[in-house]
């Protein structure tokens, strides 16, 4: 019975989060590291899925560095490992945000280990958003 219910409650959570998103009345935007410096146009109530590649086991990780709070809404964040049983392997790193009001901002993300306070990041990402009604 537990591990059947190992299997199951991911799945769930899975279904649960992807309705709420859709539920949210806007359109979803993908973004992907090819979008890096570009320019996203995106209507109110719209989601933004920031999707980039990591590797958690190297302890880097993305860390947000700047964003407008009255534009957007950070919604949620996580990391997917692309091969569990595999130790070592990358994943994908991703990052929900809502549009809550018009105007212009950027999203910066930087690729850091935390505990290195005095190091450049090793990658950077950002992409400006322009929110309309």
């Amino acid at each position: 019975m537990n591990k059947l219910l190992l299997k199951v409650l991911p799945i769930i959570g899975m279904i649960l989060m992807t309705s709420c998103l859709h539920s949210l009345n806007g359109d979803k935007i993908d973004v992907i590291k090819n979008n890096n410096g570009n320019t996203i146009n995106a209507t109110l109530k719209d989601i933004i899925k920031i999707s980039l590649k990591a590797n958690a086991t190297t302890g880097y990780q993305w860390s947000l560095d700047n964003y407008d709070h009255q534009i957007l809404k950070l919604i949620k964040t996580g990391y997917e490992p692309e091969d569990i049983k595999l130790m070592g392997s990358g994943g994908t790193y991703t990052a929900y945000f809502k549009v809550l009001n018009t105007g212009k901002t950027s999203i910066k993300l930087n690729y850091i280990r935390p505990w290195e306070k005095d190091k450049k990041p090793v990658d950077s990402f950002k992409i400006n958003i322009e929110a309309v009604n």
